[in-house]
């Protein structure tokens, strides 16, 4: 046999496997572009706003009155005893976390 017939099939299965990726075989967003993506709704405007939507919390203290208070009334005196731990996060560190999270339409943030 030939080296040719042999070095063509080789060429052809090199050719084959050189394409351009599909949107599904493209590779996974960055975390910093997903970060970007996601906060993109959030200007000066919507957090002078923010006391306004209640189920987010989108500064330090709540609102840039800075009372960190949440005027929701689903948790109460009567019933916070029945408060559970619904999920968590191991940070692997034995030092504390003092930031604040923020939470804004239903995905928090923290550092």
């Amino acid at each position: 046999m030939s080296p040719r017939p042999f070095s063509c099939i080789a060429i052809a299965l090199l050719l084959a496997s050189c394409h351009a990726p599909t949107a599904r075989e493209a590779a996974p967003p960055r975390a910093e572009d997903a970060a970007r993506a996601a906060t993109a709704g959030i200007d000066d405007a919507r957090l002078r706003a923010a006391a306004g939507e209640p189920r987010n919390w989108l500064t330090h203290g709540g609102t840039y009155a800075e009372q960190r208070y949440s005027p929701l009334e689903q948790i109460t005196a009567d019933n916070v005893g029945q408060l559970g731990l619904a999920w968590f996060y191991d940070t692997h560190t034995n030092r504390g976390l003092e930031a604040t999270p923020l939470v804004a339409d239903g995905v928090l943030y923290t550092t």
